[in-house]
């Protein structure tokens, strides 16, 4: 899959435009980890599980893998360890833990405890509690920031640089489902099995109406 196009779809199927740092980890190839003997680099093996919980209440599993089914929790751990800056990255691991003492609170019991149902409620209560914040900006200098992101091999001549970065700190669900949605339509299951997918497109045929096709395409 094209990953310019693919960002672009997923962009669309978010309602808005992706984070930096989601955009920079993609194009630079981040994926998850396979499976077997994964450990998760920034989360506790308790904090992905809980992660693993909430990707799938966003995409759960039907005809089709669901989020948890493709590793989305794999790929987000790789985005926080390695392509968010710390304010970015301390932001969405705090985030995780207020959701799962948010369910402590409503529900006896974490979000690893929680019935199918009762991880809905919890996402809701998710969206009204983002739909309350306003996202927070930090300055980062860039020196910090490339010891994020890999800097530059060579700068065009007689560019100018920026010194500073501007890092935007969503609220934890907003940025929850943009990981969720990336890391998910990203991986192969979600490319070819969610979205319909054909390597060398054949002939194109507009206005085509959704019903006589099935599925939204990949590319």
């Amino acid at each position: 899959m094209n990953r310019r196009e693919a960002l672009t779809r997923i962009a669309f199927l978010t309602g808005g435009a992706l984070s930096f740092s989601t955009v920079a980890g993609v194009m630079s190839g981040c994926q998850a980890p396979e499976a077997d003997g994964w450990t998760p680099e920034t989360l506790s093996a308790d904090a992905a599980e809980r992660l693993r919980l909430l990707a799938d209440t966003i995409i759960p599993s039907t005809d089709t893998p669901g989020a948890g089914d493709v590793g989305v929790e794999r790929f987000i751990d790789q985005m926080l360890t390695y392509w968010m800056v710390p304010d970015e990255r301390a932001h969405f691991v705090d985030g995780l833990e207020e959701a799962d003492a948010m369910a402590r609170s409503s529900f006896e019991h974490g979000i690893s405890g929680l019935t199918s149902e009762e991880r809905t409620t919890l996402m809701q209560q998710l969206v009204d509690a983002a739909n309350g914040q306003l996202p927070q900006t930090v300055v980062v200098e860039m020196d910090a920031a490339w010891a994020t992101y890999s800097a530059p091999t060579e700068v065009v001549e007689g560019t100018r640089q920026p010194s500073e970065l501007e890092v935007t700190l969503m609220p934890f669900f907003y940025k929850l489902k943009e990981l969720t949605m990336v890391g998910y339509y990203t991986s192969e299951p979600g490319a070819t099995e969610e979205l319909q997918y054909v390597h060398v497109p054949g002939r194109y045929d507009g206005c085509e109406p959704l019903e006589a096709i099935g599925r939204t395409w990949a590319v």
